[in-house]
């Protein structure tokens, strides 16, 4: 039987679970004991030093966080981690660039069929564009109508998104996204990938078990 790692994840949102979820899933060396949707990079930032406790004490983190409008991932990593050092080996923060929404329409196929559109209506290079999420809504108005109301914030409300946003796009994430082939056009998502395997790597040849303390838990 293969050894296997249990590891924590964390997203900013529900569509930022599914991702990771998918990445992990590529390895069977790991096994995703707690996701915590941190609904918004403020509690991930808030708590990452509980993250680089568990990191430290042998219990591997995966947390994703997007870059949005910073110049740049240092910038983001600066700003948590200070100028002198980064995340522990075993914490793998890793950055959208921009929004998880890059990531995804980096595979057009599954959105191309949701929203009832070509391929090459979506962007070559996701990762380029200032609001990934705003792109896509903008694609989502030539959605059928059911599919729009689901996406789309509704008349007067502040919400950025529509009511059934992570329903509609979460399944397409664990169904029909081809990861391969939105890694070559995300680079961002392409060194995620490259993180996760060589933890994997990590945790088969040494056949570590984590577990984390009471106090991490908390």
């Amino acid at each position: 039987m293969p050894l296997t790692s249990h590891i924590a994840l964390v997203a900013e949102d529900a569509l930022g679970l599914a991702l990771g979820r998918r990445l992990i899933q590529e390895h069977s060396a790991l096994f995703v004991w707690r996701e915590t949707n941190a609904r918004g990079r403020g509690a991930i930032k808030r708590d990452i030093q509980k993250y680089t406790h568990m990191a430290r004490n042998g219990f591997p983190v995966l947390a994703l966080t997007d870059l949005d409008t910073r110049a740049c991932c240092r910038v983001l990593l600066n700003e948590w981690f200070g100028g002198h050092h980064g995340p522990h080996p075993n914490l793998l923060l890793r950055i959208c660039v921009r929004e998880a929404e890059a990531w995804l329409m980096a595979d057009p196929s599954p959105l191309a069929r949701l929203l009832r559109l070509p391929e090459m209506r979506f962007p070559a290079q996701p990762e380029i564009l200032a609001d990934p999420k705003r792109s896509l809504l903008d694609l989502a108005t030539h959605a059928p109508a059911k599919v729009r109301r689901g996406l789309l914030p509704q008349s007067g409300s502040t919400a950025r998104i529509g009511p059934e946003y992570n329903e509609l796009l979460c399944p397409l994430v664990t169904a029909m996204w081809d990861i391969g082939k939105a890694a070559r056009r995300a680079p961002s998502l392409a060194k995620a990938r490259q993180s996760l395997g060589e933890l994997a790597a990590r945790v088969g040849s040494r056949g570590t078990n984590c577990y984390v303390s009471d106090d991490s838990r908390r």
